[in-house]
């Protein structure tokens, strides 16, 4: 119950960071904490009649897992929205609900008056198979979102880490459901077995947490901790005097070296360049510049490649801007750009040729 808790407030700060990728994750954030309130209310028998109500709601987020976690990806590496088409990933729910549509729109005393009674099974087509088939259908949206978006895994590295964790964690939770609904078939394991799936459920929501912390520039929109009020730096042991020494220090480096020229930086660059700890390096930087160490590394990155594409003598091509000016991929760079300028750095190439 208290990951279930934590799915949920997470769903939260991923609505808020907003961006059509952190709202999908949201939901899906939301199916998992709804899955892991559903198997606690039901084993632990702690509210028979409100467990009555929500009877066979437990294959919704079922249906619906492989669909988003598919789309997710695609807005997160493509940048592609959803559209009305994409409705078609909500085909598994309707299968769901031409089982299960005859209970789950009865009235809520009608619901609890036929938990009391024993009588379910009068009320929904018992397909015994069903649940084999949305596991299934969830297997194969794992396998496909890999086949199709990893070649974008590799274009950034904290993205690509990212990826290759959430599909790995969800590919195991698929393919948890798939051994579980076998096993089960065959009466090899009883049905109380199904709590090892809940420790995959808590595994991925634990890897969020990590995520949402640690890269939140993986992200789009606010850092994680500039979102919750009671994340502080609090006894770091770094003095006001000393941290604005710091501050001046890093702003003179980040002149003078360029270090954010380095495809390859890392918050640990930084720190070693100021000889101070990653965690006090991160906290110069959110606490004086009020971004995120990759905010604050683009920032000089767009800086420079203005520079470059307002340049009329320039024959630089726009991808060759962006890894000379520290970006490892046009995406990342198309980006990061947008973001900060409004506009394309193909649209502010012509913006500024047309205005000499």
């Amino acid at each position: 119950m208290f990951f279930s808790f934590q799915a949920l407030i997470f769903t939260i700060l991923f609505c808020v960071k907003g961006g059509a990728a952190n709202r999908l994750f949201a939901l899906f954030l939301a199916l998992f904490a709804y899955d892991l309130f559903y198997c606690v209310l039901y084993w632990s028998k702690f509210s028979i009649d409100l467990f009555a109500v929500l009877r066979c709601t437990y294959y919704i987020p079922l249906s619906l897992y492989g669909g988003i976690f598919y789309l997710y990806v695609r807005t997160l590496t493509t940048y592609r929205s959803p559209g009305w088409k994409d409705l078609v990933h909500a085909f598994p729910l309707l299968l769901v609900f031409f089982q299960c549509g005859g209970f789950l729109i009865l009235p809520i005393s009608k619901k609890i008056e036929i938990q009391q009674a024993g009588t379910l099974y009068d009320y929904i087509k018992d397909y015994s198979w069903s649940h084999f088939v949305l596991v299934l259908i969830m297997f194969i949206y794992a396998v496909t979102t890999y086949v199709k978006f990893s070649r974008h895994y590799r274009k950034d590295p904290d993205l690509g880490i990212w990826l290759k964790l959430i599909f790995a964690a969800f590919l195991t939770f698929a393919l948890s459901h798939i051994a579980y609904s076998i096993l089960f078939q065959l009466y090899v394991i009883p049905y109380s077995y199904d709590y090892f799936i809940v420790f995959f459920m808590i595994l991925f929501i634990c890897l969020v947490t990590y995520f949402a912390f640690m890269y939140s520039h993986v992200f789009n929109g606010v850092s994680i901790d500039q979102i919750i009020p009671f994340v502080k730096y609090e006894k770091t042991g770094l003095s006001d005097d000393f941290s604005l020494e710091l501050k001046r220090r890093l702003l003179q480096i980040m002149k003078q070296q360029k270090p954010y020229l380095d495809s390859e930086i890392r918050l640990d660059t930084i720190a070693e360049l100021l000889d101070i700890s990653r965690h006090h390096a991160s906290q110069i930087i959110n606490q004086h510049f009020s971004v995120h160490f990759y905010d604050f590394i683009n920032k000089y990155r767009i800086q420079d490649a203005e520079q470059l594409l307002r340049d009329p003598k320039s024959r630089l091509s726009v991808t060759d801007v962006a890894y000379q000016t520290g970006f490892n991929n046009r995406i990342s760079f198309y980006k990061a750009f947008k973001k900060y300028m409004g506009m394309t750095p193909s649209e502010y190439r012509d913006h500024s040729m047309a205005s000499l």
